[in-house]
């Protein structure tokens, strides 16, 4: 092996001295042909369904609509358990403005991936519509659903309410609509669909939550007790 390698070197010495140094044009171009490949890119960690998912909840979770959104597909769409279909972002952006306008913040116990989906653990959700109504956070069941493509949501499953959130809401919604009715009768019918429906959108939750205060105020208002005259 030594002597193979030292025959190695003598030949790449006497092949110096034939032919001599390569031109420096030569070297020149090849350094250029060099710089104009482009460069390798950088091998980065691969981004999981359940890493944008997590990253799509805290952009919820900020209130931020625009970054919300970017994590949609341009063909996504709410496919809720009761109700119409919710489709294209115009649409879905609506409901964000509608969560952002009320504070929304969601609290997920936990998701599974499997395949394009993720399946999310049961949810938490506190706003400031909630809290007016007298109802610390609304609970959601486990099994709401993420469905991507090409790493983008293209539809979202939502679980129904827990039997506890909605015996709530049917206990503490009626007084509030009542009130409404009667004193903003013209407020309803732009607020809510005739099926009873919330209609979505950044201005009406903010509408909601003026009305809401008002009722409170109200409601604090009769259960004062009278002051005593003599």
């Amino acid at each position: 092996m030594k002597n193979r390698s030292t025959g190695f070197i003598i030949l790449g010495l006497l092949a110096v001295l034939l032919l001599g140094p390569l031109p420096l044009s030569c070297t020149r171009d090849s350094d250029q042909k060099a710089a104009d490949v482009d460069p390798v890119p950088v091998a980065t960690p691969r981004r999981t369904l359940e890493d944008i998912s997590d990253d799509y909840m805290a952009a919820r979770n900020r209130q931020d609509v625009d970054e919300t959104l970017s994590y949609f597909d341009e063909y996504c769409q709410i496919s809720p358990p009761h109700g119409d279909i919710i489709a294209g972002k115009d649409a879905i952006r609506k409901i964000m403005e509608w969560d952002a306008a009320l504070g929304s913040v969601l609290t997920v116990d936990g998701m599974e991936g499997l395949g394009n989906t993720i399946t999310l653990g049961s949810i938490m959700e506190h706003n400031a519509f909630f809290d007016l109504l007298g109802i610390n956070a609304a609970g959601y069941e486990p099994g709401s659903e993420l469905i991507f493509r090409d790493g983008l949501i293209i539809e979202v499953i939502p679980s129904g309410f827990t039997a506890e959130s909605i015996a709530q809401m049917r206990l503490k919604m009626p007084p509030l609509l009542q009130w409404i009715s009667a004193q903003y009768p013209e407020a309803l019918p732009r607020l809510m669909t005739a099926e009873g429906d919330f209609n979505y959108s950044g201005e009406n939750g903010k509408e909601w939550l003026t009305l809401l205060q008002e009722w409170k105020v109200a409601q604090n208002a009769s259960t004062e007790p009278e002051a005593v005259t003599e």
